[in-house]
C-alpha cells in the first residue's frame, strides 16, 4: 500500500489520534473512510448531510436490528423511557 504524508495543525493531529484510539481504529483508516465517504465514483457526494458526513464510520451497528430499532433504542436510552 502506498504511503501518503499529510500536514495538519498539531492540535488537529492530536485530536485525530485520540479519536482513533477511542474508536479502536487508526488515523489512516479514518482518512480512508473519510475520502471514500465524500468521494463517490469520481464525484463528490452532495446528498449527505453535515452531521452524517461527520458521523460516518464512527460506529458499527449490529445487523440483527433494523435502523428503526437502533433509533428507538437510542431515543429510549437518551430520554430514559
Amino acid at each position: 500500500m502506498p504511503k501518503l504524508t499529510l500536514s495538519a495543525d498539531s492540535e488537529v493531529i492530536e485530536k485525530a489520534k485520540q479519536f482513533a484510539m477511542e474508536n479502536n481504529t487508526s488515523v489512516s483508516s479514518m482518512f480512508d473512510r473519510f475520502v471514500r465517504t465524500v468521494v463517490g465514483h469520481g464525484e463528490v457526494v452532495k446528498s449527505l448531510g453535515e452531521i452524517t458526513k461527520k458521523a460516518t464510520g464512527v460506529i458499527t451497528l449490529s445487523k440483527s436490528k433494523s435502523d428503526r430499532q437502533h433509533l428507538e433504542n437510542a431515543l429510549a436510552e437518551k430520554y430514559r423511557l
